[in-house]
């Protein structure tokens, strides 16, 4: 005799999560009230069951940053400060697709190793490196994405599709250490000529680091949370 197959579904537990109704009046700004409690503890203490790490402070083994004339590589990096992460605004609504959240992070922290390459016509040459300090005040973004909805194994899941993500920083400070240069290059004069055009290319690798990790704590959640974890009908 043939067994019958039965699905059944899992709530995944997400204990950092509170519910939202469906119906308040005022679903918005409890989202965002929520949502803010919730970042401390995805941030800095990660969620294995919903394959979330821990993402202050955040490792990252490599960030190269090209140009025509010169790149800039870290290595070793160290980032901190996303568990200061906060939704400020929100335009949320279940019934239209289109959601926007708006944030801020007050400082942004990032210490790692770096040198100085140059390209030339047959090879590239390091001109310099040392220990880095980069400290980023003052950050505000914008996240668009679309919401849309599934079924999985019988129960309601969110999904966002279309992410966007455009971002500021008010100002950015260096501090540089144990510095190593070569012969033929005055390396501070050098980081001071260039300054501006290091700054042009840290804002979007920046901004890169962080669409990749709020994507991938929101798609990781909404994913493996269904709808009746995260809303009250």
């Amino acid at each position: 005799m043939r067994k019958k197959l039965v699905i059944t579904s899992v709530l995944v537990s997400a204990p950092f999560l509170r519910k939202c109704s469906r119906s308040d009046p005022n679903l918005t700004q409890c989202i965002i009230a929520n949502g803010n409690l919730a970042i401390p503890t995805l941030v800095k203490e990660g969620v294995p069951s919903l394959d979330i790490p821990v993402l202050s402070p955040l490792f990252i083994p490599e960030l190269e940053l090209p140009g025509s004339t010169f790149t800039v590589l870290l290595t070793n990096i160290r980032l901190e400060g996303l568990e200061n992460f906060r939704l400020i605004k929100a335009d949320f609504n279940l019934e239209r697709k289109h959601q926007r959240y708006f944030f801020e992070i007050p400082l942004l922290n990032i210490v790692a190793d770096y040198e100085i390459i140059t390209s030339g016509v047959f090879a590239r040459s390091i001109q310099g490196g040392g220990k880095l300090k980069l400290s980023l005040d003052q950050n505000s973004g914008v996240i668009d994405v679309d919401l849309d909805n599934y079924k999985k194994n019988g129960d309601l899941h969110f999904k966002y599709e279309g992410w966007e993500l455009g971002w500021e920083t008010q100002r950015i400070l260096y501090n540089f250490s144990d510095l190593y240069t070569s012969d033929t290059v005055d390396f501070p004069e050098f980081l001071n000529k260039h300054k501006e055009t290091v700054d042009y290319r840290i804002k979007p690798a920046v901004q890169k680091l962080l669409l990749r990790y709020i994507k991938l704590v929101l798609d990781n959640v909404i994913e493996k949370v269904p709808a009746k974890g995260i809303f009250d009908v």
